[in-house]
Formats: structure tokens, C-alpha cells, sequence
């Protein structure tokens, strides 16, 4: 943050714009401009969103969105033919349970593999989808394990196996 308020301040220095009571207007000023832009984007976003409304009600078929194959793994695939960027997936699991001091939740896990961005899928939904199958997956081989009362995710009995 200090980096932005330092820089911030040396532009408008070099600007002419020396004052503390100078940089403050012309702050205030940039921020009416950002919130001016920020309104028009909501008008945007309220009229896409009843323009879809439009199309939703004639059904019509760009509202379905196209399904990119997902790769749902079965349980009895073996490690060495699980597509790589699925491994890659699985051992990023494995990975953030390993690295967590503590069982973990499954949305924190998919949480954790959206923001890294490692799920190779188009759609939110799909990857989603991706990681909730990964950890099935993994809950099949007894590789991690589920607490019941609480549903919290930690290594199984065939953590030593997981695919790396």
C-alpha cells in the first residue's frame, strides 16, 4: 500500500501538483472520475442482466452454456494413466493438505486450487466440479480422509501413495 501512496505522491509532484491540500483535491477528484466509471459499469452489468432475462425467457440456446469434456476420473485408474494436467491437479491437492497444519474443508481446498488457477477447465463450474472429483478421487483411494462430523478433509491410510 505505502507503494502506492509514495508513487502516487512523486507523480503528482512532478505534475506540479506540490501541496498536501493540492494532492488531496486532486485525489478527490480522480476518485469522482473512478466512481463515475464504477457507475456506468453497474448500469452495465443491470442491463446485460435483464437482456439475459430477455433471452431466458424465449429459452433460447446461447444461454446453455457448451460443456467442455471434464475429465472425471474412475477409482481404478492407476496413477500412471491419469491424464497429466489431472495429476498435476492431485498432487496440488495433496499438496495444500500436506502444507496445512490442521484437517482441512473442502471448499477450502477448492478455494485454494481456484486462486493458484491450476483446475485446466474453462467454466467456474467446471472447475469446481474438477476439484470436487480430485478429492473424491483421492477419498476413493484412501489417500486422504474424511472426518464425519465435521466433513474436514486430512491424509488417509494410503497418504504414502498419493501421486506426486
Amino acid at each position: 500500500m505505502y507503494d502506492f501512496v509514495e508513487q502516487y505522491i512523486s507523480d503528482c509532484i512532478e505534475d506540479g501538483v506540490n501541496s498536501p491540500k493540492d494532492i488531496c483535491h486532486h485525489v478527490l477528484k480522480e476518485i469522482a472520475e473512478v466512481d463515475k466509471i464504477l457507475a456506468q459499469q453497474n448500469q452495465l452489468r443491470t442491463k446485460r442482466a435483464n437482456l439475459q432475462k430477455v433471452l431466458r425467457n424465449f429459452n433460447h440456446e446461447s444461454l446453455k452454456k457448451p460443456r467442455k469434456n471434464t475429465i472425471l476420473v474412475n477409482p481404478d485408474v492407476a496413477d500412471e494413466d491419469l491424464d497429466p494436467s489431472y495429476k498435476n491437479l492431485l498432487v496440488n491437492v495433496c499438496d495444500f493438505i500436506k502444507e496445512s497444519s490442521r484437517p482441512v474443508m473442502p471448499r477450502e481446498i477448492m478455494d485454494s486450487m481456484m486462486m493458484q488457477d491450476v483446475v485446466d477447465c474453462d467454466y467456474v463450474d467446471d472447475k469446481q466440479r474438477c476439484v470436487y472429483m480430485s478429492i473424491k478421487w483421492l477419498l476413493d483411494k484412501g489417500i486422504v480422509s474424511r472426518n464425519d462430523t465435521d466433513r474436514s478433509i486430512f491424509p488417509g491410510e494410503n497418504w504414502n501413495h498419493r501421486p506426486e
